[in-house]
């Protein structure tokens, strides 16, 4: 889970880009399409939702360092050169206050996701089998003619009519569902005019919009704090509405009745259930309604909604692209560069003593080091006592040759173990050699040891 969020915290600068993208183009491009606008918002908040998941199967997204079990297999990383400056260690210094970062931004996300998401769970959980079951049912009459009206739209499931207190008609439940009707609507509307209520709420269900409301909140429960959020989940909901004014318009011929009905509609709860927000935040979205419904409907284009889907998706995936390799720099092409460093642990040391030389070869540049060979010639003061290393060695005469390494990543750092026993006074000189596809010489250390006693 906590990974989840990471990984949506790392997605905000494309999501941003991408939810901009959809703003611009339904509001330019496909501004009177809303047949057009609702699908491309229900298809942007999906996406939105599913790109945590997606994040997972990418490698720069991924926690490990390697990113096979043969690149485990063949390089060991172990720790930096002692008294020496390390990439190493800076990358896992900046790794820890990244996850620090993220860790203390992360779990007050999760924890008011965690809040929102269960209030929806439960509030949709007893909206649809509990308060909805506890209203009156509607007359029998009414009953037999919503069921007239589920035939007309090829309906299968059964619909129970309720009537209630509130103030506007709805619909709830997807496997079950039940339409819930004001009763001032009942008792004051003709049949004609309750026609179009009923039609309204039964294309819902024909659509499945009980599925998109569901996932409006289960997307705005994760990017609560994003204002492009809000603003398609408002998107969404208007279009939805006017989708399915459209579609009873076609399927009675007549807009100006279904425009009277709606007006009338609005007339009759503002009497009987009058509020501010109704006067006041309600009204721009009444006015696209009717100004919408007034206007022939639009057919539906497929070339253009295709045409939308397409570019969204292109400049999401370029600036996705741009955006995690400056992220991530060293998966670009670059240039390979090995840095040697060795030292003894023991310095001086007496005859019969021994003393271990610690060789770190570290890829300093931007682009793997392939092949790396290292061969060490031991001191003619020194006899070979034992060598660990990232891979195996052999030994001929006074020269030790570790086999070679496939590959060495930007930062990473091989350490080198060989141990050596003092046999004869004077100054003993370890060299070290080390030879790599991208680097045309051999490289050379030396490190010196003084050997004292007989």
């Amino acid at each position: 889970m906590v990974e989840i969020f990471t990984n949506i915290g790392h997605s905000l600068l494309p999501l941003t880009m991408c939810l901009f993208i959809v703003f611009v183009v339904n509001k330019y491009v496909i501004a009177n399409c809303h047949h057009l606008r609702f699908p491309l918002a229900i298809s942007a908040m999906i996406f939105c939702i599913l790109l945590p998941w997606l994040l997972l199967f990418i490698p720069g997204f991924a926690k490990s360092t390697a990113s096979s079990p043969a690149e485990k297999s063949r390089t060991t990383i172990v720790e930096p050169v002692k008294n020496a400056p390390s990439l190493t260690e800076s990358a896992n210094l900046k790794t820890q206050k990244e996850q620090q970062f993220h860790f203390s931004f992360v779990w007050p996300w999760i924890i008011i996701s965690g809040l929102m998401l269960t209030h929806t769970l439960l509030t949709t959980l007893y909206i649809t089998y509990f308060w909805c079951r506890k209203q009156p049912v509607a007359t029998p009459e009414q009953q037999k003619y919503l069921q007239q009206l589920c035939k007309e739209l090829s309906i299968k499931r059964r619909v129970v009519l309720h009537k209630s207190t509130t103030s506007a008609p709805g619909t709830f439940g997807v496997f079950k569902p039940v339409v819930i009707v004001p009763e001032f609507l009942l008792t004051n509307f003709s049949q004609r005019e309750l026609r179009y209520i009923l039609l309204h709420e039964l294309v819902h269900i024909h659509r499945g919009d009980q599925i998109f409301v569901f996932l409006q909140k289960l997307f705005l429960s994760i990017y609560f704090f994003h204002p492009l959020a809000w603003w398609i989940t408002q998107e969404a909901a208007q279009s939805m509405e006017i989708c399915c004014d459209r579609q009873v318009v076609l399927h009675e011929q007549n807009s100006i009745g279904y425009t009277k009905s709606f007006v009338r509609f609005l007339e009759l709860k503002n009497t009987f259930c009058p509020s501010p927000r109704f006067a006041i935040g309600y009204f721009a979205h009444v006015k696209q309604r009717v100004d919408v419904l007034l206007n022939n409907p639009i057919p539906i284009s497929r070339k253009r909604y295709i045409a939308a889907i397409l570019t969204i998706l292109l400049v999401w995936c370029g600036s996705l692209y741009a955006w995690g390799n400056g992220k991530y720099p060293q998966q670009k092409l670059g240039h390979a560069a090995m840095h040697i460093s060795s030292y003894d642990t023991e310095d001086p040391i007496e005859v019969g003593q021994t003393t271990t030389y610690v060789i770190s070869l570290r890829n300093e540049g931007t682009a793997n080091c392939t092949d790396i060979v290292l061969t060490n010639n031991i001191p003619q003061e020194m006899e070979f006592v034992k060598a660990t290393g990232p891979s195996n060695f052999s030994i001929n005469n006074s020269r030790i040759q570790f086999n070679a390494v496939d590959n060495v990543a930007p930062g990473k750092v091989l350490n080198y173990k060989i141990t050596l026993r003092a046999r004869t006074s004077g100054s003993a000189k370890n060299t070290a050699l080390v030879k790599f596809n991208e680097f045309s010489y051999t490289m050379r250390n030396e490190e010196g040891t003084t050997v004292y006693g007989e």
